[in-house]
């Protein structure tokens, strides 16, 4: 193929042919320009710049904080040897082609850096999964998970202040999805997509995606703070209290889950309640008023046990009808009342909308954040570039 030199075209010059034409744009990466550097050896340089940067990573031992740092580089466009070389061909190498020989050279310019951002993917995700399962999930696992309600069967319950470690907009959900997964994810509001570079990027499970509004819910607003007080789906305990007398108090009021029960020296009829009451705070309290004005709390017990504790609590008469009879004293003063448990309510049903399903009942967090990648087959750009990175590093 003859070229002409680089200048004005004289009246001499030689004129391109169709093969000439076709493959100019080819001769202008090869044709030495300032101080006989041509642009492929510029490329091969940026090449060589990721041939470092992989040895570098390689040589720290776990590759994994080396490949999510590079991956947020290149995300960022700053600090990327894979970004530069991007730039580079897209801003020196293939300025001026026409738009059939850019199409044609592009891809080749640009599959080797496609290829050595494959590599990086799966180190990088493994780094993320190390750090959501220290920072999030074994912290989890040693404490709010051995608690109600986290674990039903569990006689200890998690105090909204615990559940606010892990859960809530300051939790440490919240606060790995901001810091580690932050730069790598477009979060709009609660909802979670993967940034990526050419079509790439770290693989979100499913099941973290459908989950993390309601992890990161806030307090007052259908997450943690209502999460212990909800039924989530429990079968709920139907009961009758009724109040029949004091002795040492002029009144008394018998909580249950926010519902009441109030006697001021009147017969009083039964009163219905349920348990869990998912409109209450959980929990049971027993107070009564002296003639003196002074109140005298007889039983308080917080949290999702609270009906079981003050009926544990109470001295109890089996009577006609399967009705007890409750009595509780303390600081001289004594309160009774009836209990009848009514035939036990189905569960009721969730609506499909309902976030996050069944609340923190039984909640386990999952290991890992990410998707596990089916093994690339041979000839994918992802293998043919783990193909071709050797003890050396990057090819």
């Amino acid at each position: 193929v003859s070229l002409p030199a680089p200048g004005p075209t004289g009246a001499g010059a030689p004129v391109l042919g169709p093969v000439g034409r076709e493959f100019a744009g080819v001769a202008r990466l090869v044709v030495a320009r300032d101080k006989d550097a041509s642009l492929l050896r510029g490329y091969i340089a940026n090449l060589a710049k990721l041939r470092a940067r992989f040895n570098q990573i390689r040589n720290q031992g776990d590759p994994g904080p080396g490949a999510r740092q590079l991956m947020q580089q290149t995300l960022d466009g700053n600090g990327s040897e894979l970004a530069d070389a991007l730039r580079y061909v897209d801003e020196q190498m293939l300025v001026g082609m026409p738009d059939a020989q850019r199409q044609a050279l592009r891809p080749v310019l640009v599959r080797p850096l496609m290829q050595t951002f494959a590599v990086i993917v799966q180190p990088a995700e493994a780094e993320i999964n190390k750090v959501w399962a220290a920072q999030v999930v074994q912290p989890f696992n040693r404490g709010l998970a051995l608690k109600y309600p986290f674990a039903t069967e569990s006689k200890a319950e998690a105090s909204n202040a615990e559940i606010g470690e892990i859960f809530g907009p300051d939790g440490a959900i919240a606060k790995f999805f901001t810091a580690t997964m932050g730069p790598l994810v477009v979060r709009r509001g609660d909802s979670l997509s993967p940034r990526t570079w050419a079509d790439m990027g770290v693989s979100l499970a499913p099941n973290v995606v459908a989950s993390f509004p309601g992890w990161v819910a806030p307090l007052a607003a259908g997450g943690v703070a209502n999460a212990a007080a909800s039924s989530g789906g429990e079968a709920q305990t139907r009961f009758d209290l009724q109040a029949l007398a004091t002795s040492g108090a002029s009144e008394f009021t018998l909580e249950v889950d926010g519902q009441a029960l109030r006697w001021r020296g009147q017969p009083q009829p039964w009163v219905h309640m349920v348990w869990p009451n998912p409109q209450g705070v959980p929990g049971a309290k027993i107070t009564a008023l002296t003639p003196e004005g002074r109140t005298v709390v007889l039983l308080d017990e917080p949290g999702h046990f609270g009906l079981k504790k003050m009926i544990d609590a109470a001295q109890r008469k089996r009577k006609d009808g399967g009705v007890f009879e409750l009595t509780w004293q303390n600081a001289g003063v004594t309160v009774t009342a009836n209990l009848k448990v009514l035939p036990a309510a189905p569960a009721p049903v969730q609506a499909q909308a309902a976030a996050p399903g069944q609340g923190f009942k039984r909640l386990r967090l999952p290991e890992t954040v990410t998707a596990p990648r089916p093994a690339g087959p041979a000839g994918t750009p992802a293998a043919t570039a783990v193909a071709g990175i050797g003890p050396g590093g990057a090819q």
